[in-house]
């Protein structure tokens, strides 16, 4: 290890299932990637009776509320890189049943295959309010739609054709 495994007491421990795993991954396609970004750059979790996931590019929001096991509360907003280790880790382990430990420092993720993943919170001083966003902005009368997975990778593919800051693209016919 390059560095002391973390015994700090979880403030908040949501079990790892299937649908929380879908949570995570859908909420990886609004969380930001931009350096500087940091506050954007993660999946919220918001520890009540059911753990709520948000996540915010800027331009998007998402919101995905799991019916998973939740002990504990608070806020915590987790980097996409720990999010995206413990999706590849279950999928390529074909491991879904777990612990998610989470407390202001560290996230830990404890797979009941044996792995064990840990990640440092990010820290944010102006921690956004999601819920509080959303009903502002969005009032309580506008439908929520679906997204389907594959619209981030088909947008990415329409921005090199509708992008006034890439090369430009010549088509012949």
């Amino acid at each position: 290890f390059i560095f002391k495994e973390p015994k700090e007491e979880e403030i908040g421990v949501v079990a790892i299932n299937e649908d929380l795993l879908k949570g995570i991954e859908i909420c990886l396609t609004t969380a930001s990637a931009k350096e500087h970004e940091p506050a954007w750059r993660g999946v919220c979790f918001t520890l009540g009776k059911y753990p709520t996931l948000f996540s915010t590019d800027g331009d998007a929001i998402t919101r995905y509320r799991s019916q998973t096991i939740v002990r504990g509360s608070g806020s915590y907003l987790i980097p996409n890189a720990f999010c995206d280790a413990l999706l590849k880790i279950c999928s390529e382990t074909e491991t879904h049943q777990g612990d998610l430990r989470l407390n202001q420092d560290w996230a830990s993720a404890i797979l009941n295959n044996g792995f064990r993943l840990y990640g440092r919170m990010i820290i944010n001083d102006n921690p956004i309010d999601y819920q509080n966003e959303m009903d502002a902005t969005l009032g309580k009368d506008k439908p929520f739609v679906d997204l389907n997975l594959g619209l981030n990778d088909s947008l990415a593919r329409a921005m090199v054709v509708a992008d006034p800051e890439t090369a430009k693209t010549v088509m012949n016919v």
